[in-house]
């Protein structure tokens, strides 16, 4: 089984259509650049993004995830925990819009405490991503939809392990063209204190609404 045999066009074009679509992940990789928050720190997070789902899409392959989601209390309680995560992050982002913003973001680009450490980003990536029980079943849905139909067991796994591979790597190069793309336009307000203070303010007010909806969206769905 050869790479073109899985992975088709098709796919390409419907992973790409599912990837940018707002979701947390989007949402939060976005907020943390107009922030102001430093590159590493920024892709820190982006890789805690990736390991979740990683981990979200071996358990698919493994075919763990389809009694997993047979099991109505697991599901609802780990719904659940990341409608909690979203709505805190959504609060937190509406109360930065409500308030002024920081005075010098410039000092924040420089931080290297705690609060922009490798491992809080890579933290917050995993807690964004590994919350959310709808990535689970994205994977046991989707990619078993682009498997050959003559495939055997053996066969069937590998193209699953390779579509996710796929899938995976043309989440990752998105988050990373988003992330760079608003790191120029962030740029590209430096020294324009009032716009930047401007756009810090309305980045924290969409982003909080943004959160808002998805966890009340996460709960009412399920």
């Amino acid at each position: 089984m050869t790479v073109p045999d899985v992975v088709s066009w098709v796919f390409i074009g419907s992973s790409l259509a599912v990837i940018v679509t707002p979701g947390p992940d989007n949402a939060l990789v976005a907020r943390l650049v107009l922030r102001a928050a430093p590159r590493r720190f920024v892709g820190s997070v982006i890789l805690g993004i990736m390991l979740a789902g990683s981990a979200y899409a071996a358990v698919s392959v493994a075919g763990v995830a389809v009694l997993a989601s047979q099991e109505p209390a697991w599901f609802t309680a780990l719904r659940w925990c990341g409608a909690a995560v979203l709505l805190v992050w959504g609060l937190q982002a509406l109360i930065g819009a409500a308030r002024a913003p920081a005075p010098d973001a410039g000092a924040e680009e420089k931080g290297t405490g705690p609060s922009t450490s490798v491992l809080r980003g890579v933290g917050l990536g995993l807690l964004c991503t590994g919350s959310n029980p709808k990535v689970i079943l994205f994977f046991v849905a989707f990619l078993p939809q682009f498997v050959p139909r003559d495939s055997s067991e053996s066969s069937g796994q590998a193209a699953l392990a390779l579509l996710a591979v796929f899938y995976l790597t043309l989440v990752a190069c998105w988050h990373i063209l988003v992330s760079e793309v608003l790191l120029v336009v962030r740029r590209r307000l430096d020294g324009r204190r009032r716009a930047t203070l401007a756009l810090t303010r309305a980045t924290d007010g969409l982003m909080g609404v943004v959160f808002v909806t998805l966890s009340v969206r996460l709960v009412w769905s399920g």
